[in-house]
Order: structure tokens, then sequence, then C-alpha cells
């Protein structure tokens, strides 16, 4: 049909507005927002449709406004590569991210599986130069002037994302790189020299825990197409500051951990573990198995742990 379309059209620049309402509704039923694309325009040629569009916006749980969208279907990666984009640029994005307790839920959403197995199928050339969002939470955190660089390599494809944070007025930084091969496997590594972690949570649609403090350190993570960790490495260092489990709040002072996962067990080898939580402190090495890993109402825990300078508040 679009190579059709390419011929059957004289080339140059059409308005696409009658096409509009019905696009709004398509990309709002799946996102779960209320999705307006302003003033749209189509370009044709011999070689691929491109679509450009002033702005989007997005409104309800999540909010955003995306502008000046390129995206280019090149006829034949369109056609033959499962309807591969070319490329997306868009050039600034803002927005608010919502805390995970306040975010949407919809059951009919992507997938992690999904979502890994499109990143290993690969996509076109995605760059976001500009993005600013604010973090709905209790704290005055801003993701400021973030870029993220997605493209096809050789052997897989790969995203970069660079994550510049404000808190309170602070500057601190995170990068996020992913490597998603053809086989379906991912490999993530994040690292941070004093990020905010709830936002991330949130991101992650991690809403049972609240930690309201930064982290610094790496962690190195591989997960199949399932999005099943295969094994991993942690070094990370919490700062002192606030949290919630379910009702219960809490504070903690500096804690921090080098641990790896193996997937094949699968067990948590601890090497490092200084923990100061809610009065309790320590220095804790050795093993967690674990079974059910994904499913936290199923999850099991068997420790293998020994502790020195323990220190426990039963009040």
């Amino acid at each position: 049909v679009l190579v059709l379309t390419a011929f059957a059209l004289p080339r140059g620049i059409f308005p696409v507005a009658a096409f509009v309402p019905a696009s709004e509704a398509a990309m709002s039923a799946r996102s779960g927002a209320d999705i307006s694309l302003s003033k749209p325009l189509l370009y044709a040629d011999q070689q691929s449709l491109r679509l450009s569009a002033p702005s989007l916006a997005l409104a309800g749980a999540y909010q955003a406004e995306l502008k000046t969208i390129d995206l280019v279907l090149p006829y034949t990666d369109f056609l033959q590569s499962g309807r591969r984009v070319g490329s997306l640029t868009v050039a600034s994005i803002t927005g608010t991210v919502p805390r995970a307790d306040r975010a949407p839920t919809d059951e009919a959403g992507l997938s992690f599986e999904a979502f890994l197995s499109g990143l290993s199928r690969g996509a076109g050339t995605v760059v976001l130069p500009d993005i600013d969002l604010a973090y709905d939470g209790p704290s005055d955190i801003q993701l400021v002037n973030a870029a993220i660089l997605a493209a096809p390599s050789e052997d897989g494809y790969v995203i970069s994302a660079s994550l510049p944070f404000e808190v309170e007025g602070v500057t601190s930084s995170a990068a996020l790189d992913i490597f998603a091969k053809p086989s379906g496997d991912t490999d993530l590594q994040l690292t941070s020299d004093g990020a905010p972690i709830q936002p991330l949570l949130s991101l992650l649609g991690v809403d049972a825990v609240r930690l309201d403090t930064t982290f610094e350190g790496q962690v190195l993570l591989s997960v199949n197409r399932f999005g099943t960790p295969q094994g991993g490495a942690f070094s990370v260092r919490l700062r002192p500051g606030e949290g919630q489990i379910g009702e219960l709040p809490f504070v903690f002072g500096e804690n921090s951990v080098n641990a790896t996962f193996d997937g094949a067990s699968p067990r948590f080898d601890i090497e490092n573990l200084q923990y100061d939580l809610a009065n309790n402190r320590g220095h804790l090495v050795g093993s967690v198995a674990v079974d059910q890993l994904l499913t936290p109402d199923e999850l099991l825990l068997e420790f293998d742990i020994r502790g020195d300078t323990v220190h426990i508040d039963f009040g």
C-alpha cells in the first residue's frame, strides 16, 4: 500500500488533517493518555514517506509536549522489516513523570517481552536531544537537558541516555546504556554520581517502595527476551534519606552494597553490605537464593548470611 501510495501521489507535501482524529484516537488508546497532534504534514518521494508535525501533546496522568517531530518511513524497511521505522527525531520534550502510585495501570499495555523483542529486532535511528521532565513527588526533582540516542549496530540495537538531574537546586547525573541482541537478550548498564532513585523506580512502575534519596555507583544487568535476569553486578551507595514500604515509613542512614547475581542458580552473592535502616546497623556478607523473582506475591528467599557489628533496635 505504501509503495503504491508513493507512485500514485505526486511528489511533494500533503496536509493530512483528515486522518488526524483517527490517529489521535489510536495513539491515545495505546498510551493511556489523551494525545493531540498539531498540523501534521506528509512528505512523499520515491524512497520514503516522512511525517512532520510542530507538536504532539499528551494530557492526563502523563503530561508531555513533543516539539518539531520528524518521522521517516522508508518503503522497503517498513514493508520488509515488520513495519520498522527509519528514523524519529524530536527537537525537544517537556513533561511530568507521575509517581508510580499515581500512574494509570493498563493490563493491555505493551509487555516487557514485547518491548525487549522490539529492541532486539531493532528500529531506525531515534534522536531525542533535549528532554526536560519534572517528577511529581515530594521533592523538587527535575530532569534537565537530557538526551537519548538509539540506533542499529552491526550486531544489535544500542540505546544511550544522558540523564542530568536537579534535586533541590543540586545537580547530578546518570547514564543508561542498553544493548539489545538479535537473540532477544539485552544488556543494561546504569551509572550515577548522585542521581535521585525514586523517579527511576517510578518509571519502572515500582510502587511498593518509596525511597527519597540519591545513589552513586553502577548497576550491570543482563535479561532475556522475557525480562528474566540472567546475570548482574551491583556496586551502589545510597545516601541517608526517608522511605516507605506500604503504609510503613522509615528513615535510613548511608547504605552500600557490592554484589553479583547468578541467574542460573538464581542467587545473589553479597560481597559487602553496609546497612543503616531504621536505627538498625551492621555489616553483612553471604548469599541469598531466590525463587519466583518476577512474581512478588510468590517470592521465596533463602538466606546464608554472616554479619559483624550488627546493631538491632527493638524500639
